[in-house]
């Protein structure tokens, strides 16, 4: 915050304030790490434990995200906290009508902690599907040539096998 005489002054912030600052952080990390490791689940197989571990990173993202409800609680959200930086001037009106009331922000963050504890049993519950044959490597070749050579009788056409048996 700017006074008159372009001096910086700095908020004291209380650490219920820093704890909620470090918890949105935090949740953000986890929760970009889980959908990051969810996008790339297309490109490579993941298997049923390794979705178990995508939901506690999911879980953990709802913990830390609830929490960010605690700036709440702080000193930043009682009546006059930022009258003593503003002495002589006054408060300036943008500062004055600041409140800590549900904002469109807010409601983003609460939407935020929904969607990770949703996503959080999704991913413990799902089934993976099995990896599909990389025709690169030759696994769908190898398996072509297994089913045919298994059963060379069965690639013969309804009609031979009356002839053969007339």
């Amino acid at each position: 915050i700017q006074d008159s005489s372009g001096i910086y002054r700095t908020a004291n912030l209380d650490t219920t304030f820093n704890a909620a600052r470090g918890f949105s952080i935090t949740a953000s990390f986890f929760g970009l790490l889980s959908f990051f490791t969810l996008g790339f689940a297309s490109c490579c197989p993941i298997p049923q434990s390794r979705m178990k571990g995508i939901s506690i990173y999911f879980l953990i993202a709802f913990f830390f995200q609830a929490m960010t409800f605690l700036f709440k609680r702080s000193n930043v959200c009682k009546k006059g906290f930022f009258e003593p930086y503003f002495p002589e001037e006054g408060m300036p009106e943008e500062i004055e009508s600041v409140s800590c009331s549900l904002s469109r922000y807010s409601n983003m963050a609460i939407a935020a902690t929904v969607l990770y504890w949703i996503c959080a049993g999704m991913c413990a519950r799902a089934i993976p599907p099995e990896p599909m044959p990389n025709a690169f490597n030759g696994e769908a070749q190898q398996r072509q040539q297994a089913t045919e050579n298994e059963s060379p009788a069965a690639n013969e056409s309804p009609a031979t096998n009356e002839e053969e048996q007339a």
